[in-house]
């Protein structure tokens, strides 16, 4: 109990204002919003228990987050209201349809948040921490291990997940050395981590950093009857779901109609998992590919289109309004997607082609339709047509364009 006390008045010490600047993620996962929770919801508590989506994509009551925040992730706090606190997310952006303004502002529980400035006043080594992202930068400045899957720390008792990084120490034959900071005991420790479950930054090509990322997506795909579930903005992995019968919501609470759709077997408070978009940025910058684009929208504004005498080649994305998919495999016609619950699947998936749209058998039937600029047919999981729809072919390449980043 003494110990308890302790804690609890060290860290009072590192209650967040917004003179203090930047700040770290010292929690595995954070949900982000859009609004204050102060100013949409009529009580906090919310944001313990955000549903994996809401019914209605544009719905922001139902469903708040619109992405998250990994442990050790670095962040300037902007404002600060209450419990909440207003920052930027340096490694990614959003903007509005035919708006070039790029943004990346969001709301945080101030909770899930650590100064730097106090932790330097402690002595603290903030070197120990990794950098946030930056690919204008050469990135073998300080070596960084990623995760690629979800990893149990003993040591913090938590599980962090896939795209945590870690600043490297050493390394023995089969695990990297990596510092890791134990927010209890306000100390770095040494912890090992299997080396096949994350990757080592190098200077790698364009093209091996894209075989990488399609690699990525497989693997997240072939979990054994076991699969990463759809969540709403979400953007991690840490747990994996064994069923997938899922429930629609509807419900009035404290005088606001909810609806949303749930699975009964996921019972974390903090719903892990991707949507579409989130599983593309999250598996790119991974990858150490120069990806920042947190939306749909956003991405279809700012990667080049495909060409006429351009080929459809792996980890290119097809884009429809609100989706984008994944090309993963051109010779077999495979793709990989994080689907809806209102398509019926609500996962991470691997899929052919013509399980998604109608007529299109590969990827010629694809080109062919896009250079003829027709519409295609979206099927859901009965293979019933839902909709009609305008597509683009957008190239994973032009990620590398200059002009493609936050600033």
């Amino acid at each position: 109990m003494k110990y308890f006390y302790i804690v609890l008045l060290t860290l009072a010490h590192f209650q967040i204002h917004s003179q203090d600047q930047y700040a770290i993620v010292i929690e595995p996962v954070v949900d982000l919003l859009g609004q204050s929770m102060k100013k949409t919801h009529k009580g906090l508590d919310y944001y313990q228990n955000i549903p994996v989506s809401s019914v209605n994509s544009l719905d922001g009551i139902s469903c708040p987050r619109i992405h998250q925040l990994l442990f050790n992730e670095t962040v300037k706090v902007i404002n600060e209201t209450g419990k909440e606190a207003l920052i930027e997310v340096p490694n990614i952006f959003y903007q509005k349809y035919g708006c070039p303004i790029k943004k990346n502002i969001f709301w945080i529980l101030k909770s899930n948040l650590v100064s730097l400035n106090k932790l330097k006043k402690l002595k603290i080594d903030i070197s120990k921490f990794p950098e946030p992202i930056d690919f204008k930068k050469d990135i073998n400045n300080k070596k960084i291990i990623t995760l690629v899957e979800p990893y149990y720390d003993k040591s913090t008792q938590m599980t962090y997940s896939a795209g945590t990084r870690f600043v490297y120490k050493d390394e023995s034959p089969n695990n990297y050395i990596v510092y890791i900071f134990d927010f209890k005991k306000l100390e770095f420790k040494l912890i090992e981590i299997p080396k096949n479950i994350c990757i080592l930054n190098t200077n790698k090509s364009i093209n091996n950093k894209i075989k990488n990322f399609i690699k990525l997506l497989k693997k997240w795909t072939l979990l054994e009857n076991r699969f990463i579930p759809y969540v709403w903005g979400g953007s991690s992995f840490c747990n994996i779901c064994y069923d997938n019968t899922f429930d629609t919501i509807n419900m009035k609470k404290k005088g606001q109609q909810i609806n949303y759709f749930q699975l009964p077997s996921y019972l974390d408070k903090i719903k892990t998992g991707f949507d579409c978009s989130g599983l593309i940025l999250r598996a790119a910058q991974i990858c150490e590919i120069p990806f920042y684009f947190k939306n749909t929208i956003t991405m279809a504004q700012n990667l080049d289109v495909l060409s006429k005498t351009d080929k459809i080649e792996n980890g290119d994305l097809i884009w429809i309004p609100g989706h984008i998919i994944a090309i993963v495999d051109v010779e077999n016609n495979l793709c990989v997607e994080a689907a809806d619950y209102s398509r019926g699947y609500g996962k991470v998936q691997k899929i052919e082609l013509y399980k998604m749209f109608k007529d299109i058998n590969n990827f010629k039937d694809l080109k062919r339709c896009y250079l003829r600029k027709q519409k295609i047919k979206r099927l859901n999981s009965e293979s019933k047509i839902i909709a009609e729809i305008p597509f683009k072919i957008l190239k994973l390449k032009s990620a590398w364009r200059e002009n493609n980043n936050p600033s």
